[in-house]
């Protein structure tokens, strides 16, 4: 007990608790009010309407205006809107060629509606806009529809109280039913598993820096390498509760959703910091100070693959294999069911479970192996250099 005490009184220790604390702090205040609301916001983006055509083109414009849920604006000059595009002021362009109507009536070939993207933009954006000239070209292609069906039914003399009704049902033979399930509510809840796993194995990473430190301070003075493995696991698993317990009483507080509960998702993302911890720390115990090296490539790694960022199915084979050994794949998967909805985490839980009882192992098996004359010395140097500081 003695031993353990001393080894959480070192200042590097209690730095390391506090910084990983703190990550959970920032990141879910920074990243929960920094994208609340970002989709009810949509409206702010910009999209030009260029009508070269003099027909149809000014009633097309109007409907586009009425319809679209952006800021739009009409400008008469296309070299004027491609400078608007080019600066960002807008962010599409909608331009209705000056020969609309007339490949309308020609009925040869489709009518071309042309939508012009800057890609220099978040990809976000491009989502968006390539969504919204689906949508456009939907929506021009019923009217057009329409419009055609009523000029057939006006050349075969039908009465003109009929025309409106059959024209329609002809232009609309098929509705969209859209049904989803396990509803988003906002974007910064689509956040949370990807800022869960960068704040959690960042705050592992730089605290087992920091315990590491301590450990090499305590080994030089001649405390047990197995005791302050034991003083070292215990404090790993207390800090991972308290940790996360703030973390997710954080997302909490900025309206985070829990729809497997609030319990839940603390002692999921505790566990899965535990395991960010055990791996954080196999690295340094192996590899000393070089081991922050493979900590930051494992950061990076687990960023890419874990299917926070880009859905798994789409990395190329190598990283898809790398991700199912890494632990970010499972807490990422479990915090989608716990947060919007799905299955229970037992899947996920066995797989961190499966990789928590491989970094066990193999964190014995680097502790038990001899260490040589030069990482004693460079651990009494390490403890020189702490307590000359």
């Amino acid at each position: 007990m003695n031993s353990f005490l001393t080894f959480l009184k070192k200042p590097t220790t209690i730095t390391g608790i506090v910084i990983a604390i703190v990550f959970q702090l920032v990141f879910g205040l920074v990243w929960m009010s920094g994208y609340s609301g970002v989709s009810d916001r949509f409206n702010q983006l910009n999209v030009g309407i260029v009508a070269l055509d003099q027909n149809s083109g000014p009633t097309i414009a109007e409907q586009l205006q009425k319809n679209l849920p952006f800021k739009t604006e009409l400008i008469p000059d296309e070299t004027d809107a491609r400078t608007k595009l080019d600066t960002r002021a807008l962010h599409m362009l909608v331009i209705i060629p000056m020969d609309f109507t007339e490949q309308l009536r020609s009925g040869q070939h489709p009518a071309g509606l042309q939508f012009v993207y800057n890609e220099s933009n978040p990809s976000m954006i491009r989502t968006i806009m390539k969504n919204a000239a689906n949508t456009i070209t939907t929506m021009i292609n019923a009217q057009a529809t329409l419009m055609s069906a009523q000029s057939i039914l006006t050349q075969l003399k039908m009465p003109k109280e009929q025309i409106d009704p059959i024209a329609v049902g002809m232009a609309q033979r098929v509705a969209a039913d859209e049904t989803s399930i396990h509803p988003v509510k906002d974007v910064s809840n689509q956040m949370i598993p990807m800022m869960m796993v960068l704040a959690s194995y960042v705050g592992a990473m730089i605290m087992g820096m920091n315990i590491q430190i301590s450990v090499n301070t305590l080994q030089a003075q001649g405390t047990s390498k197995w005791t302050l493995l034991i003083n070292r696991s215990i404090l790993n698993i207390v800090s991972a509760l308290i940790i996360t317990l703030i973390g997710a009483a954080t997302v909490m507080a900025m309206d985070g959703a829990f729809t497997q509960g609030f319990l839940t998702f603390w002692l999921f993302e505790a566990f899965f910091m535990w395991v960010f911890m055990l791996m954080a720390q196999w690295f340094l115990i192996a590899f000393g100070n070089a081991g922050m090296l493979f900590n930051i490539i494992a950061l990076s790694v687990q960023l890419v693959t874990s299917g926070a960022i880009i859905p798994r199915e789409l990395i190329n084979t190598a990283y898809h294999n790398i991700s199912n050994v890494m632990p970010a794949t499972y807490a990422v998967q479990g915090l989608m069911n716990v947060l919007y909805g799905g299955p229970s985490i037992s899947e996920a839980s066995t797989m961190l479970l499966a990789i928590t009882g491989t970094l066990i192992v193999l964190t014995i098996v680097v502790v038990a192996i001899p260490r040589g004359k030069k990482i004693a010395i460079e651990a009494q140097q390490s403890a020189i250099q702490k307590s000359n500081a």
